[in-house]
């Protein structure tokens, strides 16, 4: 067993949802990942840490941190963010 698969096997005895949060066979974002993506679109990210954030939410903080780095994910966040400055 390579050690990528060691560790998805990590997180999904660690975290029970993140089979179900984890979207590499989906083209679009969850509704829970746009909900993420509009609160650290809208919110000043140094004033609600992401530990706030994947409460807010309901998910666990290293799911936020997983989202954060999706393409799909930083797009949306930043159509928003561009949304908002227009």
């Amino acid at each position: 067993m390579n050690r990528a698969t060691l560790r998805q096997r990590a997180l999904d005895d660690r975290f029970p949802a993140y089979k179900l949060l984890d979207k590499k066979d989906a083209t679009t974002l969850t509704p829970l990942q746009m909900r993420c993506a509009e609160l650290m679109a809208t919110i000043d990210v140094h004033k609600m840490i992401m530990q706030q954030i994947a409460d807010e939410i309901g998910v666990y903080r290293t799911i936020v941190f997983l989202w954060k780095k999706d393409p799909e994910f930083i797009a949306y966040q930043n159509s928003i963010g561009k949304g908002l400055n227009n």
